[in-house]
């Protein structure tokens, strides 16, 4: 069935809600059981719950759900091993101002390219204690980690985006005169704007070549007074370091081998979880043989880890199951049908970016709109005249833009999870340099559509 433009109802009502109470899962919790509502009317709730059954028995979804437990857990048992505090203490030494310590930010979340995950992760855990000592706001740290995630995985060509894209563009017919997939994926790198764009804009927030919108420049100015966090920031359980040990004990080691062994591991096995959970392990064999932790008071913090990720699992699971009515209610298929009657080939890049872009960020699924998206705006590139590889290149980029600023897309929770801040307020604070990016990107698209 045809809903029409009923179908952007779920979208109008979450935006309206998160902006209204500043509640995102509850806005998106709503939005799903309008679209729930539309597809099956009053007979809705059991349909829906079977889908929410189903959904969360999805491997990919269940997949997700053990990363937050155990991301969740590494990080408490980082903090309370104080090595992150030991690590901090060694890069302070040269990171010893507020610009220092964000250009090393930047540094490593370029240097952490193979996951977007990892990334957030690695920088995140590493760099927030270099930050806190200068004064620069978690809010800033955040948008650094997530600028430095997605965009840069996505030109990177040893990347989990790079192995995942090339595959779906391995499968398009239209795109074979262009050679292996890796092929195609390798000449729209240039093309990839959005991510381009991120990745020269951060460095000169930094610099203070480009000025910092209202709220951020309200998180700086809170920052120079000491507070580095919001209040409502603060009592999140990331933020409870009571039980941390001895700041100045802090051994660097105990946060590098762990931290090293994810990254290997993930490396070898193709997996951040098998890396996750191998580092949670290398931690046991750390500490509790060093007396660096007692065996109870291990696992205890690692449970508390498990329970520091509860607001992330709920988000995660919520964003699961709300791909699952969103696909039933064609949100899709109706935005690209209503966009379809003004494509031309010199601004096809361009709409593709937009729409890519809008529907990675209100259908909450970067990977899944794309490997829809390829299959539909490529071959009409090819049928209208458009340059497929540009096309191609504005598709990744559509890709990139709502995995950076979606507040419920898996990065954008995770980077706030890891740095310690609401989610809502690291997409307050984020969105206006967001908005430079997709600015100078459409720019891009229009003008290298007329050119090629």
């Amino acid at each position: 069935m045809d809903y029409g433009i009923i179908s952007l109802l779920p979208i109008v009502c979450i935006i309206v809600m998160a902006v209204v109470t500043r509640r995102g899962i509850e806005a998106l919790a709503f939005g799903v059981i309008v679209c729930y509502i539309i597809l099956e009317g009053f007979d809705f709730f059991f349909v829906m719950l079977d889908d929410l059954i189903a959904a969360m028995g999805d491997y990919d979804a269940l997949w997700l759900l053990l990363l937050c437990v155990f991301l969740g857990s590494l990080s408490i048992l980082l903090e309370r091993s104080g090595s992150v505090h030991g690590l901090a203490r060694a890069l302070g030494r040269f990171a010893n101002s507020p610009k220092k310590s964000m250009f090393a930010a930047y540094l490593a979340g370029i240097v952490v390219f193979f996951d977007d995950y990892l990334n957030i992760f690695v920088v995140g855990s590493l760099m927030k204690k270099v930050t806190d000592k200068n004064k620069v706001p978690r809010e800033m740290l955040a948008y650094i980690v997530d600028s430095t995630a997605a965009p840069v995985c996505l030109l990177i060509p040893l990347s989990s985006w790079f192995v995942f894209f090339s595959v779906i563009f391995g499968e398009q017919p239209e795109l074979e005169q262009f050679g292996s997939g890796q092929g195609v994926y390798l000449q729209s790198i240039p093309f990839i704007f959005y991510a381009w764009a991120t990745v020269i804009v951060v460095p000169l927030v930094i610099a203070g070549a480009i000025p910092k919108f209202k709220p951020m420049r309200k998180a700086v100015e809170r920052a120079r007074s000491g507070q580095l966090m919001s209040p409502e920031s603060a009592k999140l359980a990331i933020n409870q370091e009571g039980k941390t040990a001895n700041k100045n004990q802090g051994n660097p080691w105990d946060f590098a081998l762990p931290v090293l062994a994810v990254i290997v591991l993930s490396i070898v096995t193709g997996d951040v979880l098998v890396g996750l959970i191998a580092g949670n392990v290398v931690c046991f064999v750390l500490y509790w043989p060093r007396k660096k932790m007692k065996f109870s008071v291990f696992f205890d913090n690692a449970l508390d880890g498990f329970a520091s990720a509860t607001p992330l699992v709920v988000i995660c699971v919520i964003s699961v199951f709300a791909r699952t009515g969103f696909s039933k209610l064609g949100i899709s298929d109706y935005v690209i049908s209503v966009a379809e009657p003004y494509l031309s080939p010199n601004l096809f890049p361009a709409i593709s970016f937009v729409i890519v872009a809008a529907l990675a960020f209100v259908t909450v699924s970067c990977w899944g709109i794309v490997s829809i998206s390829i299959p539909i705006l490529i071959p009409i590139a090819v049928a209208v005249g458009a340059d497929p590889i540009i096309t191609a290149g504005a598709i990744l980029s559509g890709s990139g833009f709502g995995s950076h600023t979606c507040p419920y897309e898996d990065a954008s929770v995770l980077t706030s999870q890891v740095t310690g801040i609401s989610y809502i307020e690291h997409f307050a604070t984020q969105a206006p340099f967001a908005g430079i990016g997709a600015a100078l990107s459409v720019a891009g698209y229009v003008v290298c559509g007329y050119i090629f």
